[in-house]
């Protein structure tokens, strides 16, 4: 792969994953190395990502090039991903129906639920990178094994 593609790929991974970008980048050099190091649907990302030609670049790279490239050129393409069909609206009560107000406990449900709906919400989100998830699992996991208490994860 030419060194012109590869700031795209950095700036699609960037824009698509945020704060872990450098860890899906670190994916991506796994799997030009040697695909079989990744994940089945990080396989599948990085080949739809980088396309079939590159692929074939990958395998030439290795010991036996024509083989690979072979390989790499008779996989298939993924399979589309199909939309959700949209539920069906529910069916509106039967005319005949009688109409009971709710009491008791019902009552004091629904009043606080729709109290609840004034009550602010949440508006930020946080990111966390998932490097910084993984090492902090590490220094755990490091404490939990010097003080004889197993592994966390």
């Amino acid at each position: 792969m030419s060194q012109q593609n590869k700031p795209d790929l950095s700036q699609v991974i960037a824009e698509e994953f945020g704060a872990n970008a450098t860890y899906v980048e670190g994916l991506l050099e796994r799997f030009r190395s040697n695909p079989e190091l990744v994940d089945e649907s990080w396989r599948s990302y990085f080949s739809e990502l980088v396309g079939n030609g590159a692929k074939a670049a990958v395998a030439a790279t290795d010991g036996d090039g024509a083989a690979a490239a072979k390989q790499a050129s008779a996989a298939p393409a993924p399979a589309p991903v199909r939309a959700p069909e949209p539920k069906p609206a529910p069916a509106p009560p039967p005319a005949d129906a009688e109409a009971i107000p709710i009491r008791g406990p019902a009552l004091k449900i629904v009043e606080n639920m729709e109290s609840s709906l004034r009550v602010p919400t949440a508006t930020s989100e946080r990111r966390i990178p998932v490097k910084l998830l993984d090492e902090n699992r590490r220094i755990i996991n490091q404490h939990l094994a010097e003080n004889d208490r197993g592994k966390a994860s």
